[in-house]
Formats: structure tokens, C-alpha cells, sequence
């Protein structure tokens, strides 16, 4: 049997405990290069995943003709140049989210990719949960009827943790936003997937600000990124919905609901993928319907 030989890009922690194991998991798939900028720690996460090959250099990657597919799990800074040269390369790209730094960034990708005529995804992991496809599933089955309201909800401390330390996410030119970006796109994308596409939104962002220690550098500098988003939406056919992503206040995980006349269905923890709750139904005085 042939398998999918996959270069990752990148070799941090995400890379080390979701992207090499992910692929490695396959049984038509193996990473055969993992791909850093720090040579020492790349071939220490090498090591401990297995890994045969090591590389401090993506377009070299990106060329080798051994090589069918990448993922990306890189700086926010960099997904954009390194995903069209994989596409430039014949490469089908796994590209972690947020595409790039900007629409236009994300808009060239696409171009790129659809040029290509290779595979490429974003890893809007959020859509394959069971509570996710069960709300879909019981939206498009007609259980809950035609649904008028939907809120996505996430929240920790992550960001104000003592002891905590800047990581690329902090930092404006190599995130281009905090928490926004970071669960913020999971969110916004959970509600087209489930709903379809968000019509009109508005929003705002706060930063508390503070200083941390720079893990790269060791100095201590300003946190530049968002720490709280918020955001009212309007969906198709006029459902509202409301999001809230913050890495600032007290850790309640994250939620997703959806309320319609005859019911209200609500995923909880979707990120660690429990199980749906049916929260109410007309003819009981629970949250907040009709008795």
C-alpha cells in the first residue's frame, strides 16, 4: 500500500501533539519531515515523535518530490508565503487557522489553492465534533424547527495565568490578532457551518493590558493582542447570534446554542468534544420558555 507522505511545517507545540500525531494515526499516512526554525528543538520533537527527517528550511520542503502533502502549524505571519509555495510545489496543504493575517491574504491563498487544483483545507477541527454535527444534524432534520437565535461562547484565564509568558499570539506582526483570530475564527466558523454564512456582524476587542516574559527572547515586553472579542451577527433569514472568545476571564469553557420555537439545543465543552444536551422544550418552564 501506498501511503500519503506528509511534511509538517512547523515544530512547536501543536505541531508535537496534534498535526504529527494526527497524520501518524492514519494507516494510509506518515510524517516523513518535520519542518522548524530552531534546528536543536526540531530534532528533539523529531525524536520523541518519530520522525526520520528534519528541516530548517519550508521551500526546500515544499520542493521535495517524495513529498504529496504539508501541513501548516506556523505563525500566523507566515501560513500565507508557505502555503503557496506548497501550492506552487503540487502539494495538497493542511493550513491551521487563521489562513493569514488579513482577507487579502486569505483571498490570495485561495487563489492559489483553487489554481493548484490540489486539496486544501483550514483546520476548522470545531466542525467535525459530535456536539457540533448534532446540532447540525438536528437542525437539518427539523426537530427544533426554524431557528431565530444562536450564541457561541468561550472563556479562560489562559492569558492572565501567573507565571504566563509571551508566546507568538502576543505579538501584533507575528498573530496580527489575539484571541480574535485564535478561538474567534473556530467560532465564527462554527456558526456558518452549522447555520450558513453570517450576513452583517459588528464587534469590538479588549486588551488588558500587561507585560510577561518573552519565552523567545527572555525580556519582558508588552502584550500588544486582544484579549476578549465580542461580536452580534445576523445570520440567514434574520437569526441573530452573539460570540464571546476570551482568554480574561474566569474559565467556563465553551458552548455552543441554538434556540427555535419548539426547542433549544446546546453543545457544552465542544472542544473536548462531549455529548449534546436537549436544554428545553415548549411546555416546560425551563430556561426561560413558555410554561
Amino acid at each position: 500500500m501506498t501511503k500519503l507522505r506528509v511534511g509538517v511545517i512547523g515544530a512547536g507545540a501543536f505541531a508535537e501533539s496534534c498535526h504529527v500525531p494526527g497524520v501518524q494515526s492514519h494507516p494510509e499516512a506518515e510524517v516523513v519531515v518535520l519542518c522548524g526554525r530552531d534546528s536543536a528543538r526540531t530534532r528533539a520533537a523529531a525524536q520523541r515523535l518519530g520522525v526520520p527527517e528534519v528541516s530548517l528550511d519550508y521551500e526546500e520542503v515544499c520542493a521535495r518530490t517524495d513529498i504529496d502533502a504539508v501541513t501548516i502549524a506556523t505563525p500566523n505571519v507566515v501560513h500565507a508565503r508557505q502555503a503557496q509555495a506548497a501550492f506552487a510545489a503540487g502539494k495538497h496543504v493542511f493550513c491551521e487557522k487563521p489562513l493569514g493575517m488579513n482577507t487579502e491574504e486569505a483571498a490570495d491563498m485561495l487563489r492559489a489553492a483553487e489554481q493548484s487544483h490540489k486539496i486544501h483545507q483550514t483546520a476548522f477541527t470545531y466542525r467535525y465534533l459530535y456536539g457540533v454535527q448534532e446540532l447540525k444534524r438536528r437542525l437539518l432534520n427539523g426537530e427544533i424547527g426554524e431557528p431565530y437565535y444562536v450564541a457561541v461562547h468561550y472563556d479562560s484565564w489562559d492569558g492572565l495565568r501567573p507565571g504566563s509568558k509571551i508566546g507568538f499570539r502576543e505579538h501584533l506582526d507575528s498573530a496580527g490578532a489575539g484571541v480574535l483570530y485564535d478561538v474567534g475564527s473556530h467560532l465564527f466558523d462554527l456558526v456558518g457551518f452549522v447555520l450558513g454564512p453570517i450576513e452583517a456582524v459588528s464587534g469590538n476587542t479588549i486588551l488588558v493590558p500587561r507585560k510577561r516574559i518573552d519565552a523567545r527572547t527572555g525580556a519582558l515586553a508588552h502584550v500588544e493582542t486582544d484579549d476578549i472579542a465580542s461580536a452580534a451577527f445576523t445570520c440567514r433569514g434574520g437569526i441573530q447570534g452573539q460570540l464571546f472568545a476570551s482568554r480574561a476571564t474566569p474559565n467556563s469553557g465553551d458552548k455552543a446554542y441554538i434556540s427555535a420555537p419548539r426547542s433549544s439545543v446546546s453543545a457544552k465543552n465542544v472542544r473536548q468534544d462531549e455529548a449534546m444536551r436537549r436544554a428545553s422544550r415548549v411546555g416546560t418552564a425551563c430556561n426561560g420558555h413558555p410554561s
